[in-house]
């Protein structure tokens, strides 16, 4: 003899007797932030179900996001916090960064959740990319400039700089000290018989300084074309 009610009524059952992993929100803005103010902020979780929640682990999916969790066990109704920290230092623009909860919630073992802030850098490059083209056997131009603003509230000391390929040329300024709220300009130049092989090349060039106790690091993308003749 079959009983289908009877079993579906027993898997309904257990659904919501089962533990269950609720957070109070699902993501949270810093907003805007310096790229030197690591920022924190905490979810709420709470055990919704019927049984005992076993909250196993917080995994971020960044080394720049932390996460420390108050009580690993919760009793039916019961809350704990949920502690988050995100270091911005390196990371500029929009940022947005995953979170997991793993728990032994069935319907959702890895609940996702997210921390977002928009980061300033302390140097500012502008632009923050610079092309060159080559057409008809030869460059655009071969030097072109980029300025660093110093954002910050301290001096910006010049400790070394270059290129990731040897193609691309980094020339400094005679200052070797960025004061808040100055520029300083600098230049990218080709090597003098330097030729594209390939339709699209790519280098990095990248600036470095230190600021107290912070070294900080201001990039600029180069990319090089061959046109279309």
């Amino acid at each position: 003899m079959r009983f289908p009610g009877l079993l579906i009524l027993m898997i309904v059952s257990a659904t919501v007797a089962a533990q269950t992993l609720k957070l109070d929100r699902r993501e949270h803005h810093f907003g805007e932030i310096s790229e030197l103010a690591p920022v924190t902020t905490r979810f709420q979780a709470t055990n919704t179900g019927a049984v005992e929640l076993v909250i196993e682990k917080v995994q971020p999916s960044c080394g720049c996001t932390a996460g420390e969790l108050e009580r690993d066990r919760l009793q039916p109704g019961e809350s704990t916090w949920i502690n988050i920290s995100f270091d911005p230092k390196g990371k500029r623009g929009a940022v947005r960064k995953l979170v997991h909860v793993l728990s032994n919630d069935t319907r959702s073992p890895r609940l996702p959740f997210f921390i977002a802030a928009d980061v300033v850098p302390v140097l500012n490059c502008t632009p923050e990319r610079i092309e060159f083209t080559f057409s008809n056997g030869a460059f655009d131009r071969r030097e072109k400039t980029f300025v660093i603003q110093n954002n910050g509230t301290e001096t910006a000391k010049l400790t070394g700089g270059g290129s990731t390929k040897p193609m691309v040329i980094l020339n400094g300024p005679e200052a070797q000290e960025l004061a808040p709220g100055d520029t300083l300009e600098f230049t990218v130049s080709l090597a003098e018989n330097y030729v594209p092989d390939k339709a699209l090349s790519f280098a990095t060039v990248v600036v470095a300084t230190a600021s107290g106790e912070s070294k900080l690091n201001a990039q600029v993308n180069v990319r090089i074309i061959v046109a279309e003749e």
